[in-house]
């Protein structure tokens, strides 16, 4: 879960997978990255 801030408003970005299975760097940041595109997208559904 990551979450940023729109306003006065939090927006939770909800995904998961499982850190006990795969804890390397490269599936976090690809994680965030791709939470990064959600954000993108929600942004220009507004």
């Amino acid at each position: 879960m990551f979450c940023t801030f729109h306003g006065s408003k939090t927006v939770l970005l909800l995904g998961g997978y499982d850190k006990g299975k795969d804890p390397s760097p490269k599936r976090q940041q690809k994680e965030i990255q791709r939470a990064q595109k959600q954000l993108t997208q929600w942004r220009k559904s507004l």
